[in-house]
């Protein structure tokens, strides 16, 4: 897991040598860009823009992905989010190959942040998170998520 804020982008490019064009979408995304799937690079980097309100944390999902690597970038609002390393939570569902999706049960021993506008959350598949946390107070949110092929 990594979390920064998009002007620091720059020093995580060589994490992965598709960082460079997930970045470089995201400081050009304008604040209205349309909610859905939005192709970078075909399969290997797209992003896709969502915008939700977030809730208690009893309502909200642990997940985890196989096949790509996941770009956080919070447009708006503020989200918390727990993460986890993938051997400390137990698989609730089966593995959905197409939705590149698994399902967890969170584990006790988390790491939690904050998501603001401008800062942005790296997660690889052994990072289990959960998202769409209410920080205080539901709120309405915009992030953008580009997914990166391993």
């Amino acid at each position: 897991m990594i979390v920064d804020n998009i002007v620091n982008c720059e020093k995580y490019y060589g994490v992965n040598d598709k960082f460079k064009k997930a970045f470089d979408f995201l400081k050009k995304a304008p604040a209205d860009l349309a909610e859905g799937r939005h192709e970078i690079e075909g399969d290997e980097i797209y992003a896709v823009v969502q915008s939700y309100v977030t809730k208690k944390e009893e309502e909200c999902i642990c997940e985890g992905h196989r096949k790509y690597i996941d770009v956080q970038y919070m447009v708006s609002g503020n989200e918390f989010m727990k993460i986890t390393d993938i051997s400390s939570v137990k698989s609730e569902a089966i593995y959905d190959e197409n939705k590149d999706l698994e399902l967890f049960s969170t584990g006790e021993a988390c790491d939690k942040i904050v998501m603001a506008p401008g800062k942005f959350a790296i997660f690889f598949p052994n990072d289990i998170h959960k998202g769409a946390i209410m920080y205080t107070i539901p709120s309405a949110i915009k992030k953008i998520i580009v997914k990166v092929r391993v």
